[in-house]
């Protein structure tokens, strides 16, 4: 580090070598808030890290991130696992409701009693139709 900066100061590429990580992951760091950024008078940006922040980013735990108790985890798994039951239970009846259906449109169509679709074209449908309402007297 260079005797005319602060203290606690570093350049992205001396807190890269400080901390063993590349620049532009220090910069995702400093995106996500999680270290201080700071923009000198000239144009340079230099990140302020403690001696703790540089050891956790050496060691690559998330830098100020404090870390979930475990209790607090046990309690969270429970409820998910709890979760996944409910919803693998409501897939369960859906699929059954579609197989249901399925079998009963199988059924229909094997019987013959599904009546077929007759196509017709939009434009001269409605034409026609307006020509039979007019040649139809109202009585």
């Amino acid at each position: 580090m260079p005797a005319d900066e602060p203290a606690g100061l570093l350049t992205l590429a001396d807190a890269s070598l400080a901390t063993g990580r590349s620049v532009n992951a220090l910069r995702k760091l400093i995106a996500r808030g999680k270290i201080q950024r700071v923009r000198s008078n000239d144009g340079l940006v230099r990140i302020r890290l403690d001696p703790d922040q540089i050891a956790s980013l050496q060691a690559g735990a998330p830098a100020s991130q404090p870390a979930v108790p475990l209790a607090d985890q046990a309690s969270a798994i429970k409820a998910l696992e709890a979760a996944v039951t409910a919803l693998t239970e409501a897939l369960a009846d859906v699929r059954g409701e579609r197989d249901r259906a399925l079998a009963r449109i199988a059924e229909l169509e094997r019987a013959g009693e599904r009546p077929a679709r007759k196509r017709t074209r939009w434009w001269p449908f409605r034409k026609r139709r307006q020509r039979e309402e007019a040649a139809i007297p109202e009585s």
